[in-house]
């Protein structure tokens, strides 16, 4: 079935637009298969496979063959000897200045197209791409779309005159930072309040006490392990888990440990043994005795909260 000029006319345009400064440096896609070819050809066949093209060819004979027809009477894209390939004529522009054309346009008509949505527009100067954006939800045109005119001076004729809701580009990009900091700031706030639970919950499981944590400074980490402080510390009351290494920042620390007991009367002990005189702590092969602090307040609830943090669980459930 024959074509009409009217429809080659439709697929050539279609495909100049693929090729266009408007389309080709943001389509990844179609970048990737001109990077690859050394003459930065696309084969035809691949391009009469998109959607658009497809529904535009569909009462064709032979697709492909009504493509280099339409295409044979481009000046912007030019096709191989053997019909096979197509190419742009001339390389793409240094600077992409598109985004100083294009509009954020609200209020189009929800059955407009393509086509329809460009008449309406084109009163104000030429357009080079309509961008139309569906609703999430019913997956139908929502009324909004991006428009890129050819021209600067043709969008800012179009901003000072019309009654449709726009916002330039840079407007677009300020909403959505503000909606990326908004979402973020939720976010966090969300994992914070998750975290004060999943706290409540060890807290719960453990039995555990404020004033249970021990802090232990200056520990020789050649000479001392986890069970040499075990054997150490155990005799002033029963320990839960001995944190050591100290993980801070991915680095190891073998120098500081947290010990937490079954009950915080062991650290109180432990303190008492110390203020008595420093020698009591002399851990074993070390000359100098280490320091010790109850963790309390605000760096007790930080160290459960990391506690937690670390947890398997945990990590699984943000994933």
């Amino acid at each position: 079935k024959k074509m009409s000029d009217k429809q080659e006319k439709k697929i050539l345009d279609q495909v100049e637009f693929y090729f266009s400064n408007s389309n080709l440096p943001k389509d990844k896609f179609l970048r990737s298969i001109v990077a690859n070819h050394p003459e930065g050809y696309v084969p035809i066949e691949t391009i009469a496979a998109f959607k658009r093209m497809k529904k535009l060819t569909e009462e064709a004979m032979n697709p492909l063959e009504l493509i280099v027809t339409s295409l044979k009477k481009s000046k912007i894209v030019q096709v191989d000897k053997e019909g096979k390939l197509v190419r742009r004529v001339t390389p793409l522009p240094e600077v992409d200045d598109s985004e100083e054309r294009t509009v954020l346009v609200d209020g189009l008509p929800k059955d407009g197209n393509l086509e329809s949505i460009k008449l309406i527009l084109e009163i104000f100067g030429k357009v080079n791409c309509v961008r139309m954006i569906k609703d999430r939800e019913t997956k139908l045109f929502s009324g909004r779309a991006n428009i890129e005119f050819e021209r600067k001076g043709d969008l800012e004729k179009f901003l000072l005159v019309n009654k449709l809701q726009v916002k330039t580009r840079e407007e677009v990009k300020e909403e959505k930072r503000k909606q990326k900091e908004e979402k973020e700031k939720l976010k966090k706030e969300g994992e914070k309040e998750q975290i004060k639970k999943l706290v409540v919950k060890l807290r719960e499981k453990y039995s555990y006490e404020n004033g249970s944590l021990l802090k232990i400074s200056g520990i020789d980490g050649k000479t001392i392990v986890r069970k040499d402080l075990r054997g150490f510390f155990e005799k002033f009351g029963e320990i839960g888990y001995i944190d050591f290494p100290l993980i801070e920042n991915h680095k190891e620390d073998n120098t500081t440990a947290i010990i937490r007991f079954k009950t915080p009367k062991a650290p109180s002990k432990i303190l008492v043994k110390s203020e008595e005189s420093a020698d009591n702590l002399v851990l074993k092969e070390m000359k100098k005795p280490v320091s010790v602090e109850v963790i309390k307040g605000e760096d007790e609830e930080n160290y459960l909260e990391k506690l937690v943090r670390n947890q398997p669980n945990y990590k699984k459930r943000k994933k």
